[in-house]
């Protein structure tokens, strides 16, 4: 699923989406270099339990433009 992933963030960013795009789960956790080379479109990724982390990130982000 990863060269899915990173094609549709590719599709995404080239048609103007800024969102903030995160993944996580069990390979980018054991895998994270690897999955950040084969995403670079990816702005964050959460290993391990993500729960807390993402609502620290989310804490973070500056609000989308309006």
């Amino acid at each position: 699923m990863l060269p899915d992933f990173s094609d549709l963030i590719c599709y995404l960013r080239n048609k103007g989406v800024k969102a903030h795009f995160n993944m996580g789960g069990h390979f980018p956790t054991v895998e994270y270099e690897e999955t950040l080379k084969l995403i670079p479109g990816l702005d964050t990724l959460v290993r391990h339990e993500g729960e807390f982390t993402l609502l620290e990130l989310f804490q973070q982000l500056d609000p989308p433009d309006s």
